[in-house]
């Protein structure tokens, strides 16, 4: 009796840790969705900033050559383009890597299920 009750209890347990690791694998999924959509959203402005940027790039280089702004002023404007570019590539990466991970769900509760098994 005592091993068929241990036994009832360790099924009992592992249907409550599947369940878990169901609902959160549906979460991190809804999330990981989200999380594309807003770096979709965020990479349409990151795209005008760049536009910007390299506007007032060429216009910083013309008025540089004619002696009317500072190299200075002439370096942030080149620096102001470097960093949108940058940010693109970032939101890109991050986008690439959410993309990867909702495409393979599975690999987002492999560290989850084997933690809680070995209670």
């Amino acid at each position: 009796p005592y091993s068929y009750l241990s036994k009832e209890n360790n099924v009992n347990s592992a249907d409550r840790d599947l369940g878990d690791t169901q609902k959160n694998l549906r979460t991190s999924i809804v999330s990981g969705y989200n999380s594309i959509t807003q770096l979709e959203s965020t990479r349409e402005s990151l795209e005008a900033a760049l536009a910007d940027a390299q506007t007032a790039y060429e216009t910083a280089k013309v008025k540089y050559e004619l002696g009317n702004i500072t190299e200075l002023e002439y370096k942030q404007a080149e620096l102001a383009v470097k960093s949108a570019e940058n940010d693109i590539l970032s939101n890109t990466s991050s986008h690439d890597i959410l993309v990867f991970q909702f495409e393979h769900p599975y690999m987002l509760s492999s560290s989850s299920g084997s933690s809680s098994s070995s209670k």
